[in-house]
């Protein structure tokens, strides 16, 4: 049997066929004489229909064979169906194809086989009354399981032991084609409708098996495809399949209470202009138990799905009850355009198939349909469904989804939404550029991968991963997964080799309605949503965002923003703001209206670049704690207004700040003022998230009309460079108190502006910690402040404290180079410096033009701080030493023979390493500072062996001292 099943409903009754109403007969079939003694015979019962009777019984086989077989317009042909037989076998030897305009039945439960190699087309009025399977082929054999076959080249009767079940359809010559010309073919529940040609099409036609199985496909060469025992097909491997398509409007539909599967084996597949492939539990129908079959697509070549109103959907319909199945498609490429949807969902109560892609080459999703809706693979629990949603899995040589397609798994009822999983070996590209958004429907969305908890539904998010050689997201795209109703968001995770997000894009242009979309990968808790924000998961050797760009994790709702993990990259580089001046970044923020904490953002590479106005930013600006940023790199470059912010807006405390860098930090400004800039808030999708405008560096701060206390700032590096306004500042222009900054590093150089600041506007000030193992060389207007009260407020001076026990302090003193920790009302702060030695900067009780280090109350002077200078030879602070009343003479070693011009001998007078006085009662000058001692005949050996701290004060300003000759040393003169 084909089918092992046969308990569907039987086929009109042949009593009913008489009463059909008569009208002038027309021969259409024409038995042939192969089968000898056993050959069909036409029987007209009326000027309407036919009955084929005779044929050859082969156990329960019955074997026709016809020169021509055709059913006129608005005519019938039943086959008798004699006891016992379950298959229905007829073969066509003519030239000529089958043209099947009226109704082909069976008048019984039988199923029917009709094999043509010339063609079969059914037509406008084409019927099926069937109780069984129906096979039409346009093979040339038949095969059975004990090898015979029933031939249309070599035409023999059946042998008489021809008692199985065929088992193959065996193609010899180039097939006739199998066309369905505005036809409508219905079957009984639960049996299979199997078309096997050469090229299958349907033309505005339908194909109804509720509950079977559906099989379209064909073979280019010789082969044989294989009858199954479950009623599906086996195509071979090796051989060239024919093409299958689907036009204006056709469908094939198998819904029902259970079961109901298509498989389409095909070259190429067409499917366009409004035609459809439905599978699933019908409406009303089904059980808790019960389940759809799957949409089997598997093509060579090329499928191509387009147009308005097109769909493949396996989805479980409103009122039913039941599991979904899956699409799974196969093909060398894929390309679905113009508002086609690959669709798996539940709109009552079971749970949802998967989607599976599994292509060769390329995939393409593009465009949105007339109807405003976009183009897409879906996974959904819809509006009133239950259930768990199915995944979206998409494997391929390359993936693009463009100009506002989408790839979705969303929950709008209840229950958990699938995930999108995408791998790709070469690239994968999401790209909104030439989208053209119309205003056509509620809601639009933007070219990408989404995964999301609508305002409607209580679930989770899936996940969006996304792995490739390498990843494109430009033009406001984006990859994102969000909760608006009650669930948590889902992860986004990109594995790439290189991953490029960059630009923006007009998300609607519908005058009113449009604002521009950042491109970007997002994971955010809306303003309706009560749920956990997801992570963000980015592993990659290259990571780049440009022009607006950004990686976003956010709250404006009932729940924490989830974190930003950037993990094994070469290099991340964060670059540039968008044409309306957004910058590009990496954010985790809270929302005024959300309630939840920020999440972390973490970057491991070697090299971290956030340059020309880009952005890491950790914003609080509701009550909850601000996230943090960590920074693990070899080196570590912001510049051209390029900042790693963390801040508060609100009473929520902003996060801390860490960076460990192994080599190098370069934190340096430009002539571009990104700085300048004026806050501004980012639109992204439907949250806000602020910039704050700065000079180039490190930033951890509260704004205006904050109430929370600003983060921290840990630097752990080999070098930590600012230059050119390039700054790491703690800071509070709000109520709330700054933060601390700590600094362990080898060299510390600070030139032309660059700074390192915890300065408060009305609170206390930030502590700056430094701890230095060789140089902090501070040069042209540089700056190390913890100021207090710098909007004219009350406040304390934060302290400063720098360790250089090994190393040294340089401040070039002409070029107004401040260390202090002043206040406008409050008590002035503590600076404590520890190293080898001071050079450049001195403690004043005012501010100057040159080199200072200050620790004053502005408006009370009883409330200055203190100064603490302990150096290793000379502390400045223990006051100056009384000098001798009278010289002490020593003479010189006897080898120094160096006599006057009048013969005298030349006598030194020890006074120490301090040098001399001008005058007995003098002090030694203030502004002296020591230098190794040297050779006066070997200079040339001096300059090799000078080091670079010589250089620089050599090159200063600064103050001098005598030079002396050590004892025991000889003297060589002139």
């Amino acid at each position: 049997m084909l089918i092992v099943a046969l308990d569907a409903v039987g086929a009109q009754i042949y009593g009913g066929i008489e009463n059909k109403a008569l009208a002038q007969f027309i021969p259409q079939i024409t038995p042939d004489n192969t089968l000898g003694s056993e050959s069909s015979t036409v029987t007209p019962q009326n000027q309407l229909v036919d009955k084929v009777d005779g044929g050859a019984i082969r156990g329960s086989n019955l074997f026709h064979s016809f020169q021509e077989f055709n059913v006129g317009e608005g005519r019938s042909v039943y086959f008798a169906n004699p006891v016992g037989i379950e298959n229905i076998i007829s073969r066509v030897t003519g030239r000529n194809r089958s043209q099947l305009l009226g109704t082909l039945g069976v008048l019984g439960k039988a199923n029917l086989f009709l094999i043509n190699p010339n063609g079969i087309i059914f037509g406008a009025n084409a019927k099926l009354d069937v109780g069984g399977s129906f096979v039409a082929s346009t093979a040339s054999s038949l095969v059975f399981a004990d090898g015979t076959k029933f031939s249309v080249i070599n035409s023999q009767a059946p042998p008489l032991l021809t008692l199985k079940v065929p088992i193959g359809l065996e193609f010899e010559n180039i097939p006739g084609a199998i066309s369905l010309q505005s036809a409508r073919l219905v079957m009984q529940p639960d049996k299979t409708l199997a078309l096997v040609g050469g090229n299958v099409s349907l033309d505005n036609s339908t194909i109804l098996a509720p509950g079977g199985r559906v099989e379209l496909g064909g073979l280019a060469q010789k082969g044989t495809v294989t009858l199954n025992q479950n009623g599906s097909l086996s195509f071979p491997v090796d051989v060239v399949r024919a093409d299958v398509s689907l036009t204006q409007g056709s469908q094939v539909n198998v819904r029902a209470g259970k079961a109901g599967s298509i498989a389409i084996a095909t070259h190429n597949l067409n499917i366009a202009q409004g035609s459809t492939i439905r599978a699933g539990i019908a409406s009303g129908q089904g059980a808790v138990d019960s389940k759809a079959g799957d949409i089997e697509i598997n093509a060579t070549d090329a499928v191509t799905l387009t147009g308005t109103g097109s769909f493949i959907s396996n989805a479980v319909l409103p009122n039913a009850r039941g599991k979904g199945g899956n699409v799974n498609l196969t093909a060398r490429s894929l390309a679905v355009t113009g508002g086609f949807q690959i669709f798996a969902g539940t709109y009552g109560n079971g749970d949802v198939g998967d989607v599976n892609i599994n292509v060769s080459d390329t995939v393409l999703f593009d465009g949105i349909g007339t109807n405003g809706i976009n183009t897409g693979g879906y996974s959904s629990i819809a509006d009133g469904g239950t259930g768990r949603g199915g995944n979206l899995n998409i494997t391929a040589k390359s993936l693009a989804v463009t100009n506002g397609a989408i790839l979705e798994a969303s929950t709008v009822g209840r229950g958990d939404a699938g995930s999108v999983n995408v791998n790709v070996s070469d690239t994968a590209l999401f790209d909104g550029e030439a989208a053209d958004f119309k205003q056509v429907s509620t809601f639009t969305f933007s070219s990408g991968a989404y995964s999301r908890v609508d305002p409607r539904a209580v679930g989770n998010a899936g996940s969006v991963n996304v792995s490739a050689r390498t990843v494109k997201v430009s033009n406001g795209a984006v990859l994102t997964t969000s909760t608006d109703g009650k669930g948590n968001a889902g992860n986004v995770t990109i594995n790439a080799r290189d991953i490029v997000l960059d630009g923006e894009g007009r998300f609607n242009n519908t005058p009113g309605f449009g604002f521009f979309q950042s491109s970007g990968a997002f994971s955010s808790v809306k303003r309706k949503g009560d749920g956990i924000g997801g992570n963000i998961i980015v592993n990659a050797n290259t990571l780049s965002l440009s022009n607006g760009a950004v990686i976003v994790t956010s709250t404006r709702g009932r729940g924490d923003a989830g974190d930003i993990l950037i993990n094994r990259a070469n290099t991340v580089t964060v670059a540039g703001v968008a044409g309306d001046g957004y910058s590009s970044g990496l954010y985790s923020n809270t929302e005024p209206i959300g309630i939840g904490q920020g999440g972390e953002i973490t970057v491991n590479t070697a090299t971290l670049r956030v340059v020309d106005g880009g952005v890491i930013n950790a914003l609080t600006a509701n009550a909850g704690r601000g996230g943090s940023i960590v920074i693990n790199a070899q080196t570590l470059e912001a510049t051209n207004g390029g900042q790693i912010v963390t801040s508060t807006r609100s009473s929520g405390n902003a996060g801390n700040i860490k960076l460990n860098v192994s080599d190098s930090i370069n934190l340096v400004g430009s002539d571009l003022s990104y700085g300048d800039r004026a806050l501004k808030n980012i639109q992204i999708g439907l949250d806000t998230f602020t910039n704050q405008g700065a000079a180039s560096g490190v930033l951890a701060s509260t704004d205006v009309n904050a109430t929370g206390n600003g983060g921290n700032v840990f630097i752990l590096s080999k070098q930590v460079n600012l230059r050119d306004r390039g700054v790491i500042t703690v800071s509070s222009q709000g109520s709330g108190v700054a933060g601390n900054i700590e600094i362990s590093a080898k060299t510390i150089h600070l030139q032309n502006q660059g700074a390192i600041t915890g300065e408060t506007k009305s609170a206390n000030g930030g502590n700056v910690f430094l701890q230095v193992q060789d140089l902090l060389l501070m040069s042209q207007n540089s700056l190390i402040s913890t100021t207090a009260g710098t909007g004219q407020a009350p406040g304390n001076g934060g302290n400063i404290k720098i360790d250089a026990r090994n190393g040294f302090i340089i401040g070039v003193p002409q070029e107004n180079n401040d260390i202090i920790a002043n206040a406008f009302a409050g008590q002035g702060g503590l600076v404590e410096i520890n190293a080898q030695r001071v050079f450049g900067l001195e403690s004043r009780e005012q501010l100057t033009q040159q080199s200072d280090i200050t620790a004053f109350s502005q408006t009370n002077p009883q409330l200055n701080g203190a100064i603490e200078i302990n150096t290793l030879g000379i502390d400045p602070t223990q006051g100056l030493v009384n000098l001798p009343s009278e010289p002490r003479s020593v003479e010189i070693s006897e080898g120094c023979q160096v006599r006057s011009a009048n013969s005298k001998r030349v006598r030194f007078i020890n006074q120490g390493r301090g040098g001399i006085p001008s005058r007995p009662e003098e002090p030694q000058n203030v502004e002296m500072f020591l230098t190794r001692w040297i050779d006066l005949d070997t200079n040339t050996e001096a300059e090799e062996n000078s080091s670079p701290i010589d250089a620089i004060i050599n090159s200063s300003n600064g103050a001098t001292g005598s030079t002396t000759t050590p004892p025991n040393s000889t003297c060589q003169g002139k």
